[in-house]
């Protein structure tokens, strides 16, 4: 469950808007936007979730509005270009949500694709170049995020915990395991993490150590 602010008491509600999502295995259905989800099938997922700070079967049965977004698969396209029309972004290459590749891909067509138009001046050229370009490395992305993509972490852990709290993340997944599946992802999209040729573990781990309060 992801879980993030929209805006603080709204409509003077004294309440605070959130958005929640949820990504779960369901019954194949079609595409589409606007399917509204039934909030008792999605809380039996979390009903041995507790948590300190958070009633998350609470947070789930008082949703105002439950949508169901499917995770549609296309097969990649042949092609970006037909004539004097080219596709970029989410039209050219839908893919899951995983590491916010959607977006970061869609900024990447939009350089290539300026620079090839101010290469060439005729934007025909341009679009086949881009096309060329960037197609077949953002095709095998795609195929990539079809599956769990770097989120394997969640069910390794969750495996090799059992689903029950732990105190060291270490011993369930050690940094180097981690770093490296982080690193193979960061290879594929284009951005080799720094130091990983060399061997080096380029993560980062963080513990509560003992400390000592300041106060003025």
């Amino acid at each position: 469950m992801i879980i993030y602010p929209i805006a603080q008491n709204f409509e003077d509600s004294g309440l605070d808007l959130i958005n929640w999502v949820v990504e779960t295995n369901g019954e194949e259905t079609v595409e589409d936007w606007n399917a509204v989800a039934d909030p008792e099938e999605i809380i039996p997922a979390f009903d041995t979730l507790k948590l300190p700070f958070l009633d998350v079967q609470q947070l789930i049965q008082d949703a105002r509005e439950v949508y169901l977004f499917p995770l549609t698969r296309h097969f990649p396209l042949d092609t970006w270009v037909d004539g004097r029309v080219v596709l970029l972004g989410d039209a050219a290459h839908a893919m899951y949500p995983r590491g916010g590749n959607g977006i970061t891909q869609a900024m990447l067509d939009a350089r290539v694709l300026t620079e090839k138009l101010i290469e060439h001046g005729d934007p025909a050229t341009a679009f086949v170049e881009f096309d060329a370009a960037r197609r077949e490395i953002v095709n095998r992305i795609t195929d990539n995020m079809r599956g769990e993509g770097y989120e394997v972490i969640r069910r390794m852990v969750a495996e090799r915990t059992d689903g029950k709290p732990f105190d060291d993340i270490e011993t369930v997944l050690p940094l180097a395991e981690a770093d490296e599946i982080f690193s193979r992802y960061h290879a594929l999209v284009g951005a080799p993490r720094p130091g990983h040729d060399a061997g080096e573990a380029t993560g980062f781990r963080t513990w509560l150590e003992n400390s000592e309060e300041v106060t003025a």
